[in-house]
This record gives structure tokens, sequence and C-alpha cells, in this order.
């Protein structure tokens, strides 16, 4: 009776939070396979499922964060894993009278499960573990109540009993300690996901990106060739950001290839129209870049970043007006970027309205103290108007305070800057002292 009240309960609460329509996740595949009446998902990839949710319980030494999705089961597996769960299912009910425990615990497993064992597909995994905190709670249901009812019958004594308990609980600890370690990072994480698991094309990419995250772009590129050599088709995602490493690593070409063949597969990725725009950029290729730029900017209406360097290639190109409105839109989104404003500052300057200029790189240093590029360009427009004395005294971020006939300042090269010393500021003539890479602002046009 019990059993059957917790199964009905059970079931009541799915039946309650039922999606009233498919969801996001399931729609595409109904839409593609309806037409030709095909099959959305394998035969028995449910079974499947419920089996491998027991068996990560029983044996929890590969557990990844992400589990793909086997898209040719075996027939014979099948019928095997429904075999299982029937004979089990069998034994429960007969059993019912003397041990209600189980039938109470296997039947909240599989009822609770029925959600998220695929018969509606959700996403790109065939599993995940986040899915069984409540279904597990009916096999430890029978854990607890079936190793009482034995140790009770074998007669075991408490001290025994409590050392055996005693030595589970470290087991599981060593288990969880041992886990513990693939989350420490990303790229541990998906690392390890890669080792434990089959067709893992997924994870290969997101340890790639995670790769990329940390500077190790070469490292990723050999992991986002494997994905697109098992998968030559690809994801605009994974093409995206395959070209974001080789660009990284100065492979312009191969970088604006993968760049194109992200936006074939997604036209609507702004983030794609960005990164080659910026690719054919540093190709020369400017009157392309800049259609890709306004791409982005019209896919990302809010996106700062698209709208400052669309307005630097504009200035780059000789359309000030443009340029001059880009710059606008990106300090209404954002008043308190001091790139925007340093980049905004350069145009002016280039149109030779240096108080306009000197307001918008004052501004960028009110909101960052440290923008060497802005002292940089302060102390240049201090020293075109002959006040040579103020532009020595201009605070700066190359080096140590300056000699009043030495003036210190950046000179930009790519995305590096280079940190000289004018000993002679009238002739010119420098010398290289170091150099940092900045990332996070565009370099001045």
């Amino acid at each position: 009776m019990i059993a059957c009240v917790t199964g009905l309960a059970a079931f009541a609460l799915y039946w309650r939070t039922l999606a009233p329509d498919v969801l996001v996740g399931d729609s595409g595949e109904f839409q593609f396979t309806g037409p030709i009446l095909g099959i959305p998902h394998p035969t028995g990839y449910p079974l499947y499922t419920l089996l491998g949710y027991l068996w990560s319980l029983l044996w929890p030494t590969q557990l990844a964060v992400f589990y793909p999705y086997n898209r040719h089961p075996s027939l014979f597996l099948a019928f095997l894993s429904l075999a299982a769960l029937v004979i089990v299912s069998a034994v429960a009910i007969l059993i019912r009278r003397h041990k209600p425990y189980v039938l109470t615990g296997w039947f909240w497993f599989l009822i609770t499960l029925v959600p998220v064992i695929g018969i509606v597909q959700v996403g790109l995994q065939s599993m995940a573990d986040r899915y069984t905190y409540i279904p597990l709670i009916g096999l430890f249901i029978i854990l607890a109540w079936g190793g009482r009812d034995a140790l009770n019958r074998l007669r075991i004594p408490r001290f025994a009993q409590a050392l055996a308990v005693s030595i589970a609980l470290v087991l599981c600890a060593g288990l969880t300690r041992a886990q513990l370690r693939y989350w420490h990072d990303s790229v541990a994480l998906f690392q390890h996901a890669v080792n434990v698991t089959a067709d893992h094309g997924p994870a290969e990419a997101n340890l790639g990106y995670a790769l990329a995250e940390q500077g190790q772009d070469d490292r990723a590129i050999a992991h986002y060739k494997a994905v697109l050599k098992n998968h030559p088709r690809g994801d605009a995602t994974v093409w995206n950001n395959f070209g974001g490493s080789l660009a990284a690593t100065g492979k312009l070409v191969e970088a604006i290839d993968a760049f194109q063949n992200a936006l074939k597969l997604d036209p609507s990725m702004g983030d794609a129209h960005e990164n080659l725009g910026l690719a054919l950029a540093r190709k020369g290729r400017l009157q392309e870049a800049l259609i890709h730029f306004r791409d982005a900017a019209r896919l990302e209406p809010e996106n700062v970043k698209v709208h400052n360097a669309y307005a630097v290639m504009l200035g780059e190109a000789g359309r000030t007006e443009e340029a001059m409105r880009e710059f606008q839109i990106a300090l209404q989104l954002a008043p308190d970027s001091a790139a925007t404003h340093a980049n905004f500052a350069n145009l002016l300057a280039k149109q030779h309205a240096r108080d306009e200029a000197m307001a918008q790189y004052s501004e960028a240093l009110r909101l960052n103290p440290g923008f060497v590029e802005a002292h940089y360009h302060i102390a240049s427009l201090l020293r075109e108007e002959g006040r040579t004395e103020d532009a020595t005294r201009s605070p700066n971020r190359c080096g140590a305070e300056s000699h009043p006939l030495v003036l210190r300042h950046g000179i930009w090269s790519g995305d590096r800057l280079y940190c000289v010393e004018l000993a002679e500021p009238q002739t010119g003539m420098h010398r290289q002292v170091r150099d940092e890479r900045v990332s996070n602002w565009l370099p001045p046009t």
C-alpha cells in the first residue's frame, strides 16, 4: 500500500509539472523527423539510460561532466536491458509483502527518472549525473532498509557493523576526493570527460575552449582539429573558437577560413562576424572587414566592444562621420569605457580637434588612471603645443618618473605596447625598454 501511494504521488507530481507542449530542446528533432516519418531517438535508448544511472551508482569510477549521445545503439542490448528491468521489477512486486521497501525504492527510482531518461531528449547529453539526485533516494531506501535486515539476520555484532559502515564512509570519501580533482578547473574537467567517454566531440570542443582561455592556443587547435575530423560538418561555435585560436597564433588565412565556415553554418552569429572582421583587418582587407563589423553591430546592437571596434575601423577607412556615430553609440551603451573614450580621442586628434581629444583622453584617465596609451597621447598633444615641460611631467606608466630630458611613453605595434624612452624628443631617437601584452582594449589607429 505504501509503495502504491508513493508511486501515485510521484506520478501525480510528474503529471502536474509536465510541459504543455514540445520543449525547445526536442522541437528541432520532431520537426526534422516528422515529414519523413522518422524516429527522433534510437530504439531502446531510455533503457540504456536507466541502466547507466544504476551502474554509475554501483561503480562510480568513470563519471563525466558530459556523456555523449550514442546514435547507433545495439537492438540486442536494448532487449537485454528491457529484460533486466522487467525481472527486477517482477522480483520487487513478488517480495512486496515481506520487503515493501524494495518495491517502494525501485519504483521511486523508475518513476522519477522517467522525465530524464530520453523519452523526450533534451540537449546533446545522453544522461547527466545531476538528474539522479531525487531518483537515487529510492535506491538508497533499498540499501538502508535492506542493509539493516541483512545485518540483523546475520547477527553481526554492533561493533563490526559500525566498523563496516566506517570503512564504507572512508571509501566514499576517497572516491569523492578522486572526483574533486577533475573539478579543479575546466581543462581537468573536460580532459577527464574525453578520457572516459566515447565519441566525445562536445567534451573535446569544450576542452579546446578551456585551453584557449588559458592562452594555450596551440594545444586548443589540436583538439579543435580532432573534433572537426570526426564531425566534418562541424558546429558554428566550434569553427568560430577554432578560428580564434588560429588567429591568436598568427595563422590568419586559416582563421579566416574557419570564421567563414562558422558563418556558413550560422549566418546570424555576431561573434563570428566580429572575429572575421578583425582577422581581415589584420590582413589589410579593410573594406571586407567593415562589411562584417557592420553585420556584427546589426546582430549585436548592445555589444559595446563591437561598436568600438567598428568605429576604429571606420576611422581607419576615412569614414569619419560614421565612426563618430559608432563611438557615440558605444559611449551611450557604456559611458564608463575608458577604451572607447581613448579610441574616440584618437579619431578626434586625427581631425585636429585637440581640445575635444584632450577631453576624451582625460576622461579615459579618470576612469582608468593606469591607462598607458592615454598618458602617452596627452603628453604628445602637450608637446605638439610646445608645452614640453608639462608633457614630461605628465604621469606615465611605462617606467619610473621621467627625467626632464627624457620622455618615456608607449608606441603600439599590432596589439603589443612598446615602452620606449625618447632621450632626444626633438630628433625622435629612442631605444626599447620593455613590452607588455594588453588585451582589453584596441590599439589606436
